[in-house]
């Protein structure tokens, strides 16, 4: 993965640590954000992606979810 692949890796990874949020949460959070600009904080290498490195960032985000699946 190139780096602007591994910035929004991490950032879904960041967000999805948290207790309230579940994986398509996280993944329209992400989406939710980048498209009002005056939202909070997201990573503006979302916009630097073409569309196979986003199916790429998707699944390596599966991958790790599976990985560390958190216990309900």
């Amino acid at each position: 993965m190139n780096k602007q692949q591994q910035r929004v890796l991490e950032w879904l990874k960041v967000q999805n640590e948290s207790p309230y949020q579940d994986p398509f949460q996280t993944i329209f959070l992400l989406i939710n954000r980048a498209s009002n600009p005056e939202r909070m904080q997201y990573p503006k290498e979302y916009f630097e992606l073409f569309d196979i490195e986003m199916f790429q960032v998707l699944a390596a985000f599966a991958e790790w979810g599976l990985s560390n699946e958190k216990s309900d």
